[in-house]
């Protein structure tokens, strides 16, 4: 925020609210769980933002990764005009070769 000297970061946990962090720093690491900011400048401390989750669902949505990558040529192309939808189901999926045991 312009102007801002201060950011105050409160985590919320069981109905209570604890000060987290306190400094000038507009990004840091946090452990999960649901945070708030305020910023403070000379007119004192402001409202507190809307209240949001640190939990990150971008690392949890993958349930096999063991798996690797896979690219499925019969789905990569599906909604684009041109697709062929009859043999479609005849393409093969396509996957990395298998790591063999390379001593560098």
């Amino acid at each position: 925020m312009l102007g801002c000297g201060v950011y105050k970061l409160y985590k919320v946990e069981d109905g209570e609210t604890r000060l987290f962090y306190e400094g000038g720093d507009r990004k840091i690491s946090v452990p999960q769980g649901m945070y708030y900011v305020t910023s403070v400048n000379g007119n004192g401390e402001s409202m507190p933002s809307l209240s949001r989750s640190a939990w990150d669902e971008r690392a949890a949505w993958d349930n096999r990764p063991e798996k690797g990558f896979v690219r499925d040529t019969r789905s990569h192309e599906h909604g684009y005009s041109g697709f062929d939808y009859i043999n479609n189901k005849l393409k093969p999926i396509l996957r990395y070769p298998e790591k063999e045991n390379q001593d560098v």
